[in-house]
């Protein structure tokens, strides 16, 4: 399963399509822009950490120096993918950059995905 991430550049809106071969329809009368997850810029405080606890919890931190999470600067969503699928939790300012997900049995962590208001996309 490949994930792939676009937003809006006029309005922001986002879309997850799985395993999707053309653009999406556009959104405010432009093109969708795909979502790349960046490789420069601040790492330290954007790459997600994934931590598996034991009976199918995942604990997801947004980076080893905690991000900030003020209005003007936080981490919107994690996103979780798995051999089996994928989940979404949402976060806002003045939560921890961090999150809690449950598999399956058998499942395994693929990836884990962060987008910051500032800094867009971040894959581990």
């Amino acid at each position: 399963m490949q994930l792939k991430f676009y937003a809006c550049p006029h309005c922001g809106n986002q879309l997850l399509f799985l395993n999707r071969t053309q653009p999406p329809a556009p959104c405010c009368c432009r093109a969708m822009e795909e979502l790349h997850p960046n490789t420069c810029g601040s790492p330290d405080v954007h790459i997600p950490v994934v931590t598996q606890t034991g009976g199918g919890t995942v604990v997801v931190d947004v980076s080893r120096r905690p991000h900030p999470m003020v209005k003007e600067h936080y981490i919107e969503w994690v996103c979780l993918q798995t051999r089996r699928g994928f989940q979404v939790n949402y976060l806002k300012p003045g939560d921890a950059p961090r999150t809690t997900f449950l598999i399956s049995p058998g499942d395994a962590v693929v990836a884990a995905y962060a987008y910051c208001n500032i800094h867009l996309l971040w894959k581990a």
